[in-house]
């Protein structure tokens, strides 16, 4: 099954921190997957065959490393796993996220984002030195124009919260989300469960463009937890999503001026 991304975005700061899963778990052994109307779903050995409605294509541009993509879901007829066709059910109904992100090497480093639709915000790491009058903490994203502001948030870093910082690198800040990996793959192999973040997690693993990944996925949510990027190298990427809630706000993914 074919499965290439939808890329959503959106983000805030100075929010409250209201973790939306409380629960852990469906119940075991459910294991059906809800399908469109549309869809069609038959039994061949052991397996099902779903197929979801075919969007826009996108070029996956992938040249030794991940590039940026956003677009929409494709895909045909395929033979998939059951128990990955209900994670992938789950991962495609969540239009919103809010995590902490971070990655090898500076796997401790974190930064926290928040996304809904093509809007996506991310609050940086703070740095131990910064010029004040030239700093920014936040970037704001949108992934339909390609465009990146950022602005301080700080007041204690700050003198003009309104300040806006136009020149800033969209590529350089984009990082694909959680629900963009768990609909990366083509094709992928089941490989058990765990626990990762006091979250059950379901391991898959697939290669592609010659690449070998191997992917955590939220039970509960079908989101990506923690992606390993070309596994059989000596340098593997680490990356790590730490997902605080599944409900995102209008006020979290716009900069709130101020009036002085």
């Amino acid at each position: 099954m074919l499965l290439v991304l939808f890329l959503i975005a959106g983000c805030f700061s100075g929010v409250e921190t209201e973790v939306i899963e409380k629960v852990a778990e469906a119940p075991a052994g459910a294991a059906t997957v809800t399908l469109p109307d549309s869809a069609a779903v038959d039994k061949v050995e052991g397996k099902k065959v779903v197929e979801i409605e075919k969007k826009d294509e996108l070029d996956d541009r992938i040249d030794g490393s991940l590039d940026f993509m956003t677009g929409a879901v494709v895909t045909g007829l395929s033979d998939i796993d059951p128990r990955i066709a209900e994670l992938v059910e789950k991962t495609n109904k969540n239009k919103e996220m809010r995590y902490y992100l971070s990655q090898s090497p500076d796997i401790h480093i974190k930064s926290q984002v928040f996304v809904k639709g093509n809007r996506m915000k991310i609050i940086l790491p703070e740095p131990s030195a910064f010029v004040r009058g030239n700093y920014y903490n936040v970037v704001y994203l949108d992934t339909q124009t390609k465009e990146a502001v950022g602005y301080c948030e700080d007041l204690k870093r700050c003198n003009d919260l309104n300040k806006r910082f136009e020149d800033i690198d969209y590529d350089y800040y984009y990082q694909l989300t959680p629900r963009d990996w768990a609909l990366f793959f083509d094709d992928a192999e089941f490989m058990g469960t765990e626990t990762m973040f006091n979250r059950d997690v379901t391991q898959l693993k697939f290669t592609k463009a010659g690449k070998t990944y191997k992917i955590w996925l939220y039970n509960f949510h079908g989101l990506a937890a923690k992606v390993v990027e070309d596994a059989e190298s000596a340098n593997p990427n680490l990356i790590f999503f730490e997902l605080i809630s599944n409900h995102v706000s209008d006020t979290q993914v716009e900069h709130q001026f101020v009036d002085y």
